[in-house]
């Protein structure tokens, strides 16, 4: 018997050639949802409850935001939410994984890491903004593929625009003190975070007519 579904299909079929198969679109959706729900999560239950204690920074100024790490590492409901969530969908992003440890127990550590995750995140936003613009060997793209690249150009854009901006806030903070300066740091740490997710977002554009389904030779994607 062959359970189908919209999704999936489980049990070998002798006329399709394969046991199981999911949309890859479908699954994009899954792993983008996961972080931006326990992103969001985390920042609205750090202003509502635990306000004080994510925005407090060494500089005792007044901030109306809480940065990424102090709403994910400091407290404990938005800490395991985000683990959850991150572990879910990307069980193989070890650097990120590191980050989360660091985030709540090394401070220092945690920041180097983070900048380490923004600048390779950029870079392969990069790459692959060119391997689609040039490594076709008929340089073709159909107009998925086209407005697809130009969606991922413009989050490029703006992720590395928020990363330079935020890092002025942040250097800004550091050497002031000003109040309400780290809590723009912070907002544009979460345009960062949300322009990473939207940018892997659009790989349903480009593998919207592609499954990954698992056959008697392994995986495959056709």
């Amino acid at each position: 018997m062959i359970m189908k579904s919209k999704y999936f299909i489980f049990n070998y079929d002798e006329i399709k050639g394969y046991f199981f198969y999911i949309p890859i679109s479908k699954l994009v959706w899954f792993t983008s949802i996961l972080p931006s729900v326990g992103f969001i999560f985390c920042i609205g239950w750090s202003l509502l409850y635990d306000f004080e204690s994510t925005t407090y920074t060494h500089c005792k100024v007044w901030n109306f935001l809480p940065s990424v790490s102090a709403a994910i590492g400091n407290g404990t409901m938005q800490y395991i939410t985000w683990c959850i969530t991150v572990t879910l969908h990307a069980p193989a992003r070890f650097l990120y994984s590191i980050n989360l440890y660091f985030s709540r127990f090394l401070q220092e550590i945690h920041e180097k890491c983070f900048i380490i995750f923004v600048v390779s995140s950029q870079l392969y936003m990069l790459l692959t903004c060119l391997a689609l613009k040039f490594a076709r060997k008929n340089n073709t793209l159909d107009k998925s593929e086209v407005y697809s690249t130009h969606i991922k150009l413009r989050l490029l854009i703006i992720n590395f625009l928020s990363f330079i901006i935020a890092g002025y806030f942040f250097v800004r903070h550091n050497n002031y003190c000003e109040p309400g300066i780290y809590s723009f740091f912070a907002l544009f740490e979460y345009i960062i975070v949300s322009s990473n997710i939207a940018f892997h977002s659009t790989a349903v554009l480009d593998f919207k007519d592609e499954c990954i389904t698992l056959n008697k030779q392994g995986i495959d994607v056709r």
